[in-house]
């Protein structure tokens, strides 16, 4: 009964941050795959004549999901005044994905420099994209590893099982009625 019970607390102590660091992962992820469409939206507004800030106040009517909450507080910390560099480092913060930090960093370089942003985010976009076909390939190839592995761990674990059952009770009944075995 107590082995029980020290069982169930360990669970009772374990779900709950098993559950919080799993939907962090799924509202990164929906950030991560809405990100790309962010930056099109806002190359669109970028080749339609819009400054920067301009083309990412009008993306923010759009919906990206999870990304929503991070693009509301840029648009409005552009509109008070917080210098245009420092409120993208802050979206990046705000997020802290790897992919999403190099990207936004190329965004702020090239607003820095004066170059062509459209073309600039147009690579950016497409670098992301890519980058995440890549993440779920490499998914679904480990995936079906370890899928393998569990059957081959299974079958193992039956054969075990089998041996010990009937091969082993055989063996031993086998030799307790052989002759000469007393």
């Amino acid at each position: 009964m107590s082995n029980i019970l020290i069982l169930l607390s360990f669970i009772m102590m374990g779900v709950p941050p098993a559950m919080l660091r799993y939907n962090k992962y799924q509202q990164m992820k929906e950030v991560e795959e809405s990100f790309p469409d962010f930056i099109r939206d806002i190359t669109e507004g970028l080749r339609g004549g819009m400054t920067l800030s301009l083309a990412i106040k009008y993306a923010s009517n759009n919906n990206y999901g999870a990304l929503n909450s991070h693009i509301k507080t840029l648009v409005a910390q552009i509109t008070w005044g917080i210098p245009f560099d420092n409120a993208l480092h802050n979206f990046v913060k705000s997020i802290d994905d790897p992919t999403i930090t190099r990207a936004i960093s190329t965004v702020i370089e090239a607003h820095r420099s004066g170059g062509n942003i459209a073309e600039a985010l147009d690579a950016v976009g497409k670098s992301t994209v890519e980058i995440e076909k890549l993440r779920r390939e490499r998914t679904s190839r480990i995936s079906s590893q370890m899928m393998t592995g569990y059957v081959i761990f299974f079958i193992f674990v039956v054969i075990m099982i089998g041996m010990r059952e009937f091969l082993l009770p055989a063996l031993t009944w086998g030799s307790a009625t052989s002759p000469g075995a007393e």
